[in-house]
């Protein structure tokens, strides 16, 4: 007798706009999903929203957290050639990793902390630290912002003081002047406007 399983398929087609379009749905079908000849299926568990292994068309299997047909959470994703990656998998698609985990080649190299899309971009500390760099390089960008338009504000209202600003030629001469002297205040102005 045979018994029908769940099996996650999927369809790849081209857009009208020329873009990539991937979509993955469950059937009941006992026919596997076929690709180019290959056969990708669930053979065991819950593919869709649970734990389960799915075998892909090139070869590598995916064992694990499945959330609506996506790889989501823990996992373990094992290549043809021996390759072993196991950690996290975030909202991937069949062909991503996401998050951070311990992929080992077969050659012996193990790369252990945060992967891209599939790429590793460093250990936890070296992500860490450039984003803690990143972090840093935008509030001295902000602090700038707000030094800049402080002393452009402060000097707007002393030069302004006495003209009349109705006239176009002046108004720009003098936010000219004002925006000189907030890009690059010399002490005294810096004193006078900060």
């Amino acid at each position: 007798m045979f018994k029908s399983r769940k099996r996650l398929t999927a369809s790849v087609s081209w857009g009208e706009g020329g873009e990539f379009l991937y979509e993955q749905y469950l059937t009941e079908d006992p026919v596997t999903a076929v690709s180019a000849g290959n056969v990708q299926e669930c053979v065991e568990g819950d593919c869709f929203r649970g734990k389960g292994k799915f075998n892909l068309a090139d070869g590598r299997v995916y064992e694990r957290d499945f959330k609506f047909g996506r790889l989501d959470g823990k996992g373990k994703m094992t290549w043809p050639n021996g390759d072993i990656y196991e950690g996290e998998f975030q909202d991937g698609w069949l062909n991503q990793i996401n998050g951070k985990g311990k992929k080992t080649y077969a050659s012996g190299i193990v790369e252990e902390g945060i992967f891209k899309d599939g790429t590793f971009v460093g250990t936890v500390a070296d992500v860490e630290r450039k984003e803690l760099q990143r972090i840093a390089l935008l509030e001295q960008e902000r602090i700038a912002k707000a030094r800049y338009q402080r002393i452009f504000n402060a000097c707007l209202l002393d030069k302004s003081a006495d003209l009349d600003m109705q006239a176009k030629s002046i108004e720009d001469a003098v936010k000219a002047t004002c925006g000189a002297i907030a890009e690059d205040p010399s002490w005294l102005e810096s004193l006078q406007y900060d």
